[in-house]
């Protein structure tokens, strides 16, 4: 009996997943400018390293953390937690005129294809300076997350 608790032990051990950072680092875009007082979208995207994928049995979770500014959000689309994302994914919300930021939080697992054993955590903070227009025609800021560019 102790010999199988053993075996069950290492073998959890085995495909135990690194730890989450207890505080993300944080990466600032570039500023952009967006269509004030109407719906605007972040584009979120990942692009892993060749040969790489999210681990199938973990969520990936993006968040909008915190704003400044009079930023309008909808409430049930400022977060997710999905277990098989479909990328990309827009998340809408609504600058003021003049300067805001948007602070836009994820966290995933991702592994090479063969080996779910060498898994790592990536989380990261980014914050997205905007600067909202009445006559701006752009309704779109990109986010793509490369977390081997970190």
């Amino acid at each position: 009996m102790r010999t199988l608790i053993l075996l069950a032990s290492l073998a959890a051990a085995a495909n135990a997943l690194p730890p989450m950072p207890g505080e993300p680092p944080r990466t600032d875009q570039p500023g952009t400018r967006l269509r004030a007082d109407a719906q605007d979208d972040i584009v979120l995207d990942v692009r892993l390293p060749a040969g790489w994928l999210l681990h199938p049995g973990q969520t990936f979770m993006y968040r909008i953390a915190q704003t400044s500014g009079q930023v309008k959000l909808d409430m049930r689309k400022r977060k997710g937690i999905l277990p098989k994302p479909k990328f990309p994914i827009k998340i809408p919300f609504t600058p003021p005129q003049g300067h805001s930021e948007v602070l836009v939080q994820t966290a995933f697992y991702y592994c090479p294809k063969n080996n779910l054993d060498e898994c790592k955590a990536f989380s990261r903070y980014f914050l997205i300076p905007v600067d909202g227009a009445a006559d701006e025609k752009s309704r779109k800021v990109a986010l793509l997350v490369r977390p081997d560019q970190y």
